[in-house]
């Protein structure tokens, strides 16, 4: 009896120390990744906003196509996971029996349909329902892209003589209006930059609209747009772009445009484009 104890406790302890190996193993891997990560922040950046994306669309396509609510995962390490199995081990039958009766799921009687979580979606998933909403658009929208001013008093006469401010180009995309009349939309743009390269621009557009007549013809609006953009002078290297946004619209055609801040003969300029909203 007493080496059959022995051997188990020889085994426990084993356990225990290939569990403490594959621990420290797993932070060195972290502290590696996070160095390579401080070193690369624009990398870095860029592949956090693709995750998020990818996970606001996921969770969308999941929750449309099945209508419920997914299990929840465990997310409990590695570590906690086989010492708790370790000491389940431990347990009597009797103990067995108390806790699986304990943990079976009851029923609440008091819970209303405000606190169900179909009714009320994490930000994620209202994301990737507005994103989704907005592909799924039988609307879509062309763009022309129309003039770029460079601020006169960030620029000198040199440079201003230099750059290109006329950005050949155009794009396409998909919008929506919801309830309150605002605008949202997805495109793609590409266009000659100040320095007469080619730019890509896509990203997420939104525009809250007022009216400013009875019929809703004429509407101004003020917003902001959000993607991803590459410049030849940077190397084509992607990186991302929070940028104001102003609207001037009649009907299906509208004016937009936004303006990219920066220091003395760096950025500060104007950039406009048109719109041409297709029923």
């Amino acid at each position: 009896m007493q080496r059959t104890q022995i051997i188990a406790s020889l085994c426990k302890i084993d356990f225990l120390l290939s569990i403490i190996y594959e621990e420290v193993l797993h932070r060195v891997a972290i502290n590696t990744l996070l160095g390579k990560c401080m070193k690369h922040p624009k990398r870095c950046f860029c592949i956090i906003i693709f995750c998020v994306l990818a996970i606001c669309t996921g969770g969308c396509a999941t929750s449309s196509s099945k209508g419920d609510v997914p299990a929840p995962t465990s997310t409990a390490s590695p570590v906690g996971s086989r010492v708790s199995a370790l000491a389940d081990t431990e347990k009597s039958p009797a103990a067995d029996v108390t806790v699986s009766s304990s943990s079976a799921p009851t029923s609440t009687p008091g819970m209303n349909s405000a606190e169900s979580p179909e009714t009320n979606p994490g930000f994620f998933t209202r994301v990737g329902d507005r994103l989704v909403s907005i592909w799924n658009a039988p609307t879509f929208d062309l763009y022309v892209t129309a003039y770029t001013w460079h601020n006169r008093l960030m620029y000198s006469e040199s440079h201003v003589k230099r750059y290109n401010e006329y950005p050949w180009g155009g794009g396409f995309g998909r919008s929506l209006y919801d309830e309150d009349g605002d605008w949202h939309g997805l495109y793609f743009l590409g266009f000659t930059d100040s320095n007469y390269r080619f730019e890509p621009f896509a990203g997420y557009g939104y525009v809250k609209n007022w009216k400013l007549d009875e019929a809703g013809d004429w509407k101004v609006g003020l917003g902001y747009t959000a993607g991803i953009t590459a410049r030849g002078n940077y190397h084509y290297i992607p990186f991302p772009a929070l940028l104001p946004l102003l609207s001037l619209e009649y009907m299906r055609l509208a004016v937009q445009m936004t303006y990219i801040p920066g220091e003395y003969n760096d950025g500060n300029v104007l950039f406009m484009w048109l719109r041409w909203h297709f029923d």
